[in-house]
């Protein structure tokens, strides 16, 4: 019963209701995630450099705010969380520092629409799903920051189109693609955190199920070993 107890997951939240199991949880998929994370901030860190020559290309005279934006937001976001993701208590923060790199990417990528007007709006939109894609499966947030951090970008996206001058069909098509990639996205993360977790679970069941077992046999290994010496004992006396 206590280790059934110990195992229950909350099917909302996801999160373990015995406290010390789920900091359990967490240490491990810190540790084994921590070389992936790294890898995935190099890869966006050189895939943000490469845009610098592609910008110029694509926007033309307005490519200015994008470069900026680039240098001066992404990369100083991505760059501190790669340098943070090797300092010592790095496990404590991770949460914050991953919530800020998403944050300073989803946020200007709402944004920048206005400046850039409906002919770019799908482009910026899939920018904005691509951040929270990262965020749910690259990163490793925790889900429930995931999915207030994504909610907040959606909704903030939403608002930033409605308050532009778009057409009909520009307007439906981003709300669309906003909307059902976002949930696609949200379902898959928090059945594949489900899995990951019920594995996880399952695993340390099995792993205190066979410490209990060798337990009782050193217990009767033990309790065998002093009846033979006791009997030792009362033989040699006898003799």
């Amino acid at each position: 019963m206590k280790n059934k107890k110990l195992f229950e997951l909350n099917p909302v939240t996801l999160t373990f209701k015995d406290l010390l199991f789920e900091s359990e949880y967490r240490h491990f998929r810190h540790t084994q995630s921590l070389q992936l994370l790294r890898i995935v901030l190099i890869f966006i860190i050189v895939v943000h450099g490469l845009h610098f020559f592609s910008d110029p290309l694509i926007l033309g005279n307005k490519k200015m705010l994008m470069m900026l934006t680039r240098g001066f937001v992404f990369l100083p976001s991505l760059i501190l969380a790669l340098y943070l993701s090797y300092h010592a208590n790095f496990e404590k923060m991770r949460t914050s520092v991953l919530l800020l790199a998403t944050c300073a990417h989803g946020i200007p990528l709402c944004l920048l629409p206005l400046y850039y007007g409906g002919q770019y709006v799908l482009e910026y939109v899939s920018g904005n799903l691509v951040t929270i894609m990262f965020a749910y499966y690259f990163i490793g947030l925790p889900f429930i920051p995931a999915i207030i951090t994504a909610l907040f970008l959606v909704l903030l996206n939403v608002a930033v189109l409605l308050t532009m001058n778009l057409s009909t069909t520009i307007l439906y098509a981003g709300l669309e693609v906003l909307f059902t990639t976002s949930g696609m996205l949200t379902l898959s993360a928090y059945l594949l955190e489900r899995a990951f977790r019920e594995s996880f679970a399952s695993s340390q069941s099995l792993i205190k199920e066979e410490q209990l077992r060798l337990k009782q046999r050193e217990s009767r290994l033990a309790w065998l070993e002093n009846i033979t010496r006791f009997l030792r004992h009362e033989l040699k006396n006898s003799l």
